[in-house]
């Protein structure tokens, strides 16, 4: 078997996508191919060495696309063989023979209203039928994808994204210590909302940003926290787990996110996680009152309330933090690469 991804951002790079892109790798022991398309500024993964790594981007989108077909074409693929996509579109670029006798699957990236645009749409409408296998987050995403097309309903499989970290053994203590893991990207991750609520807070609590990004977006971050005492940009973390137990709590304002890997790895390690309600995986990971709270967008005046609360309340601390591994047995390593291996299979 040939398993082959196709994915714009190299696996060696920080994000949600990439990481799946990396265990899917690791977990089928067979002919892997990774083909993506910008060749990243920096690398936080060495390659591995049982992946063959092909870049088909060109300076311009057209011949990125037609270069993205020929290097599907060169891999020869057969019935045996298995393609994963993590966007609609791209069942555009896979050569009609391709399509005919390889399997599919598709995987969600995003909440619909993103994942979905007009283009995806008609794409979905011509080629649903090439799709063997759709793997959404959550049951609610299931339900949501089935209204909206309801003949891939039976090809829909709920695969939550896994924890690449082992669960904790101890709830934590509370602190006034908060943390964010984030890729830097102010459009998305809307750092202007986490920034206003430290610049809001008491000067007792603090906030460390992890992440790495774009040298602009980089700038734009260490501009908007020049003149905070109380939050600190401490770069990317090459040790997850590690980083995450020196705090309390894990913050997001994020404007919308797909799954929210990092959230599910601070629950993995007992921290309580306060967000705002900005995307449809949100409940899942986070149970209002039971391992964290849910805010509504832009209320930050009740974001400011939960954090003190969280952090002050050893009682109710403790019971969060204790929720919080309980929760994490969901999306351990095991539970998702068994869901996995039968997709795939």
């Amino acid at each position: 078997m040939k398993l082959v991804t196709i994915n714009p951002q190299k696996s060696t790079t920080m994000g949600g996508v990439e990481t799946l892109v990396r265990s899917l790798h690791q977990l089928f022991q067979c002919d892997n191919y990774e083909l993506y398309e910008h060749f990243p500024q920096k690398e936080h993964y060495p390659e591995s060495d049982h992946i063959t790594f092909v870049k088909y981007g060109e300076d311009r989108k057209v011949a990125s696309k037609l270069s993205q077909i020929n290097a599907v074409k060169s891999l020869q693929l057969t019935s045996d063989d298995v393609v994963v996509l993590f966007h609609p579109n791209d069942l555009l670029y896979l050569p009609r023979q391709v399509l005919n006798h390889v399997k599919v699957v598709l995987v969600q990236t995003n909440k619909f209203s993103v994942f979905f645009k007009p283009l995806s749409k008609l794409v979905m409408a011509l080629l649903h039928r090439k799709i063997d296998v759709f793997t959404v987050y959550t049951d609610q995403d299931k339900r949501a994808l089935a209204s909206l097309f309801p003949k891939v309903a039976d090809k829909v499989k709920v695969i939550p994204r896994g924890c690449k970290l082992p669960t904790a053994s101890q709830p934590k203590m509370p602190s006034n210590k908060l943390v964010t893991i984030a890729r830097i990207d102010e459009e998305q991750k809307n750092f202007s909302a986490m920034i206003e609520l430290m610049s809001t807070l008491p000067s007792d609590y603090s906030l460390d940003i992890y992440g790495d990004g774009t040298p602009a977006e980089l700038s734009d971050l260490k501009s908007k926290i020049a003149g905070l005492a109380n939050v600190q940009f401490k770069g990317p973390t090459s040790d997850v787990a590690g980083t995450l137990q020196e705090y309390a709590v894990f913050m997001m304002t994020s404007r919308y996110e797909g799954f929210g890997q990092t959230l599910i790895e601070a629950r993995s390690q007992g921290l309580p996680i306060i967000a705002y309600q900005t995307f449809d995986a949100l409940p899942w990971i986070v149970e209002d009152g039971i391992n964290g709270y849910r805010i509504e967008s832009g209320d930050s005046h009740q974001f400011i309330t939960r954090i003190k609360q969280v952090c002050s309340d050893e009682v109710l601390y403790r019971r969060l933090s204790q929720n919080a591994l309980s929760k994490a047995q969901d999306t351990e390593l095991t539970v998702i690469n068994r869901l996995w291996q039968e997709a795939v299979a």
